[in-house]
């Protein structure tokens, strides 16, 4: 229900932009979002030399909200939060066959740069140079 929400939520606002000019771009504030589906099936029921990962949920939604300013029609800075969502599984400890539930977290916040190149009234090439913080947090 909750990733239904989100869909119908970024689609709504979508449809509610306005194309508009390079020009009459300068001066405004932007915002956008995304969704998406964050796969982390590589980590699961995988083995090292203390734990071996098993019962793993290796897919989640993930969700993407930034917003920024239009300084010249070819610059503009962005910022934003990433929430790559959750990873549950049970590791085991390898020396006393202990098992664990274990819950991973991610997000990041970010900041950019953008350059942006106006190749027609409605096509743009740009691009993004910035630096993030991510934070992940495992829960047993």
């Amino acid at each position: 229900m909750k990733n239904l929400f989100m869909a119908a939520f970024i689609v709504a606002f979508t449809l509610t932009l306005q194309p508009a000019n390079a020009q009459d771009d300068v001066g405004r504030w932007y915002l956008g979002g995304g969704i998406g589906q964050i796969k982390l099936d590589d980590y699961c029921n995988s083995s090292a030399t203390i734990i071996t990962v098993t019962n793993c949920s290796g897919t989640d939604t993930g969700v993407k909200l930034y917003g920024g300013y239009n300084f010249h029609k070819n610059f503009a800075m962005e910022g934003g939060v990433i929430d790559f969502g959750e990873l549950k599984a049970t590791a085991t400890r390898t020396a006393d066959q202990r098992s664990l539930p274990v819950r991973t977290s991610g997000n990041s916040f970010f900041a950019a740069g953008m350059g942006k190149i106006h190749v027609h009234p409605k096509a743009t090439l740009f691009g993004k140079a910035g630096v993030h913080r991510w934070d992940v947090e495992v829960k047993t």
